[in-house]
């Protein structure tokens, strides 16, 4: 089943790359890490399949940057997309208050991660997007070691609030293609 949802806000966090709040109950309350959502324009036939998006992290309240509560009280849904083609430049124009259309939580999510006493998460460009639910949910776990996130990206400039994983207890090593940040 697909629903309207509030977008609370659509606002940069790196070079051509966005971050979306969407008001979507039923959805962020059953969002698992590493699952997705389908994502399409209201009132728009072109383009006219939805999109894939990788969820970030849900919320309880939408001024809020730090989850609270039980999955079951999320109410608000992130997501991360870099403008790249028709649908993420017509979604970068998408203010609050406008309205989303949005199905899922989709896919199996992360099933099969390893207990181990250090994990560590590998993304690049923007494949962090799924990691950081996963990171924060690994650290509450009773069995909780550290996680360390592992980001590669072109410049310095192509990461977006990397705050949001040292803020969940997660290290972070930042590497880039021409030398701008952290390791070459």
């Amino acid at each position: 089943d697909y629903l309207s949802a509030r977008v609370v806000f659509n606002r940069p966090i790196a070079a051509r790359t966005f971050r979306i709040r969407l008001e979507c109950p039923p959805v962020a309350a059953a969002a698992l890490p590493g699952q997705f959502a389908m994502l399409r324009l209201a009132d728009r036939h072109d383009p006219l399949l939805a999109r894939p998006l990788a969820f970030y992290d849900t919320f309880r309240a939408a001024d809020d940057d730090r989850p609270h509560g039980a999955p079951a009280d999320r109410r608000y849904a992130d997501f991360i997309y870099i403008v790249h083609g028709k649908f993420t430049t017509a979604l970068r124009h998408v203010a609050g208050g406008d309205e989303i259309v949005v199905w899922g939580p989709l896919g199996n999510g992360f099933t099969d991660v390893p207990d181990v006493p250090h994990l560590v998460l590998v993304a690049g460009g923007s494949g962090q997007t799924a990691l950081l639910a996963l990171g924060r949910q690994r650290l509450q776990q009773a069995s909780a070691g550290r996680v360390t996130l592992c980001w590669g990206a072109r410049a310095a400039a192509m990461f977006g609030d990397v705050d949001d994983f040292r803020a969940a207890g997660i290290d972070v090593l930042l590497a880039t293609l021409d030398g701008s940040e952290g390791r070459r």
